[in-house]
Order: structure tokens, then sequence, then C-alpha cells
């Protein structure tokens, strides 16, 4: 039986997870692990892990050879090392889809704020002052641009809520080609989003190359006045950097969601900034996405336990429930033999679990040929002249590839079948031209006054057609 821990969590219970687990007959142990010593001990009977925040790394892998899968209840992993459980044959996954649209209506909901000056206003009607003109001047959201920083599931969804607020919006998001751009974003730089932008928010995700992205270089590119939103990952700004342009005047409002450090320090500068929104962790959360986050996650767990896979892959593993060792054959197991001028058709492919070796029975797998390129394929075996099994295995190769006319060398047989079924199509389509010819010259009269009965006749020239409805109509003659 599978056994599960559940590392640590911020709910008030794992009531939800044990019942999914339960359901699945998955052993489960709970706990509030945050070390690698701690969760190292926990888990070493233990197949899979559903982490939040504890760290998962090289260490805490090479030391549980049972483990086969780590889940993490969020769409970030950054506290898991993909390339320590890539090299351990440990899966790795994620719940990248939950709270898509909590995150995007949360950004935008700092952003209102800061452009509105709704809490200033709050807190100058607390201090005594009523008047619009308490906190400043406002600009109109439709003369305004929106920059994001991460066009991906969260940053599209900004967009789109965003289009209508604002008069403009452009984005920066190297991976993603111009064809998956919303039509209403334009495509930028990261200088470019800055020194255009009247709001920039952000939604990358955490890894090497995002890690302090947002930093002084590009903060001190920003518009005068902008405001800066970070939904994202605390570790992707450059806090120091962003007080500073604050406080210099570069950016006129700053609305965090994430810190590189959570919660935030007592004695952080950022609490009781009249200029800063802080919020603790909270852009995903509602009632739905919570329950969804957590029942995703639990599920990778249940379905890796079964088929082998989990159902949002981050990193592939080769590890299945029960056998922690196992190795993924290689994939050059079999070579085609294509040196062999007696059986020139004969091909051989990777076997693979659930693989029936015998002839007729494999499934279309893709062949490795030895100095060529790969070629897809089925398995061919027999003369095609004498077995006509065989002779419908390579019609069928044909038919589902026709490129096979491009086969390396030695593959005479495949070959000489390709020249000759080009052959025959170039014979059917001039036999269907000369019966189109004919058909042209050839008209048959349809009787449509006695339901479809067709006269075999032609009308005489010079004659008088009979009083009844009739067409010509172009057929091919039976």
């Amino acid at each position: 039986m599978a056994k599960v821990l559940i590392t640590d969590y911020d709910f008030t219970d794992h009531a939800l997870e044990q019942a999914i687990f339960d359901a699945a007959g998955i052993t489960v142990a709970a706990g509030q692990i945050r070390s690698e010593d701690d969760l190292v001990a926990a888990a070493r009977d233990c197949d899979a892990l559903l982490v939040q925040y504890a760290p998962v790394t090289e260490r805490v892998v090479a030391a549980l050879p049972r483990l086969g899968l780590v889940s993490r209840m969020g769409a970030g992993f950054d506290t898991v090392d993909t390339a320590a459980c890539a090299r351990h044959g440990i899966w790795v996954a994620n719940s990248p889809d939950y709270g898509v649209g909590e995150v995007a209506t949360h950004a935008l909901a700092m952003a209102l704020a800061m452009m509105r000056n709704v809490v200033a206003y709050h807190r100058d009607i607390g201090a005594g002052k009523w008047h619009f003109l308490s906190s400043g001047r406002l600009q109109r959201a439709s003369d305004m641009t929106l920059g994001i920083i991460g066009l991906g599931r969260i940053g599209k969804r900004m967009a789109h809520v965003s289009r209508n607020v604002f008069g403009n919006v452009i984005a920066c998001d190297p991976y993603v080609i111009d064809g998956d751009f919303p039509a209403f974003v334009s495509r930028a730089t990261h200088a470019e989003v800055f020194e255009q932008s009247d709001v920039v928010s952000l939604h990358v995700p955490l890894n090497a190359e995002t890690r302090g992205m947002i930093g002084a270089d590009l903060l001190g590119r920003a518009r005068p006045g902008a405001y800066l939103v970070n939904t994202a990952r605390g570790a992707v700004l450059d806090v120091d950097a962003a007080y500073a342009a604050l406080e210099r005047g570069a950016l006129a409002g700053l609305a965090l969601d994430v810190l590189p450090v959570e919660p935030v320090p007592p004695d952080s500068r950022l609490i009781g900034h009249p200029r800063v929104i802080l919020s603790p962790h909270a852009a995903f959360f509602s009632v739905a996405a919570e329950r969804e986050l957590r029942q995703k996650a639990a599920r990778n767990v249940v379905t890796w336990a079964r088929p082998g896979r989990p159902d949002y892959v981050v990193s592939t593993g080769t590890r299945r429930l029960g056998e922690p060792d196992r190795v993924r054959p290689g994939p050059c197991r079999h070579r085609v033999e294509s040196r062999l001028p007696h059986r020139p058709h004969e091909e051989f492919f990777d076997e693979h679990p659930g693989h029936d070796p015998r002839p007729g029975h494999a499934a279309p797998r893709r062949a490795v040929h030895e100095g060529h390129a790969a070629v897809p394929a089925v398995r061919l075996l027999g003369d095609c002249r004498r077995d006509p099994q065989a002779l419908r295995r390579r019609r069928l190769l044909l038919r589902q590839h026709p490129r096979g006319r491009r086969a390396p060398p030695g593959h005479q047989g495949v070959r000489q079948l390709a020249d000759d079924s080009a052959a025959l199509r170039q014979r059917r389509v001039r036999r269907r031209l000369r019966h189109h010819a004919r058909d042209v010259l050839v008209g048959r009269v349809e009787d449509t006054a006695r339901q479809g009965n067709r006269l075999s006749r032609r009308e005489a020239p010079g004659r008088a057609p009979r009083p009844r409805a009739a067409r010509v109509v172009l057929s091919r003659r039976r």
C-alpha cells in the first residue's frame, strides 16, 4: 500500500486530502516540517510527498530511495530541486491553474486601489480630512497603459480583465510566440514595459532566470509616477531597489502580495508607508480556489500511484509505486537491420512496458536507424509477395506515413513499394480525369416526376421535350 507524507500546510486541517487518499487506499502521514533533517526522518518509508513550503533538495531526495513523487500544493515549485529529482527518477507535479482568476483580479484590485487612492482616502478620513483632493490628483484610467511582465496563464487573464479599464496593454514574455499574444496586447521588451507603462504588474515564475530580475536598472527606466504590483514571487523583485525608487519619486505606489521573507518582518520599512499596499500572500485565495488547489495536488498522488504518471507534470521521473530503482530502458535497445539484403523491410523497435513483440501486434513506434534519421513505421515481417498480412502492413505504413519513400539506403522494399504506390496514384488520377471528361460530354436525364427514375435515352435534336419536369445532371456512367 502506498504512503504519502503531507509535509506542511497552512490550512485549518487536512481532512480534504485525507478523504481523497482514503478513497484511493493510500496511507497518510501529516506534519509541519520545514527543515531537511526533519523531512528525511519523516519520509523514509513514504512513496510520495505532498509539499507546501518544505524544502525538497538534493540531500533530501538522495536519502529517500523509496520516494517516487513530489506534489507541490501550488503553481510555483521553487522550493523543489527539480534537477535533483530528475536525476534520481522522481516525478515532480504541481497545481498550475487553480487560482488564475483570483490572482489576476487581486493584482487589478491592488492597481486600482493605488490609482484611485482608495487606501489614502480611507486614511485621510480617519485623520479628519474630507476632500477629494486630500490625496492628490488622479489620472483617468483609460488614458493609462498597463504593462505586464510574464504572459502565462495569469498574465493573460490579467490582460483580459484589464483591457476595458486601461487604454493600452503591453506585455513582455520572450517565451510566448507572437501567435499566442492576445490581439489586444502589444509586445514589448522589459525596458519598454517600464518606459511606457503607468502600471506594471509582475506575473513570472521564480527560477534562476527571474530571481532578482526587477532591480535598480529596470526601475530606473520606469515612467515617473508609475505604479508597481507584484503578485508573482517575492524574490523576483529587489524590494530594496523598489523602496528606493518609491522614496525618490520614480514610483508613485508599490503593491506587494509576496515578499522575499514571509511573513514580513515587524520592523520592515514597508509597513505603514503611505504609498505601499501589502497583502499576506492572499492573491490566490478564494474558497473555491483553495479547494481546487488541494484536490489537484492530492490527485497527483492518486494518479501517479495507479497508472504511474501524475496529472500535472513538472519534471518526468522513472520511479513507480513499488519500484524505487526502476530505470527506463534506453532509446536504442534494437536497431533496424537495414544492411541485410534478404530482408530489407524488417524493422525492430524499442521495447517498452506492455509491448508485444509478436508480428502484427506491435504498436507504431519510431525506428532508430544507424546513421540515418528516424522514420516512423510499424513492424513489417515476412515477404510481401508471399504473405498477404505483410503486404497489408506495408500498405498501412505507406498510408499513414506517405514520406516512406524517403527511407534510408537499404530499405529497397519500402522504397519500391512507395514508388509503386505513387504510380498507382497517378493512374487513378488519370482515370478520374477521363471519367470526368466523359461525364461532361454524356449528360444523363433524370426524371424528377417519377421520384428519381432515370431515363436512359437522350433527347434527339429537334424533337420537342416531354411535358414533364426534367433536369440534366452530370454523373458517372455505370
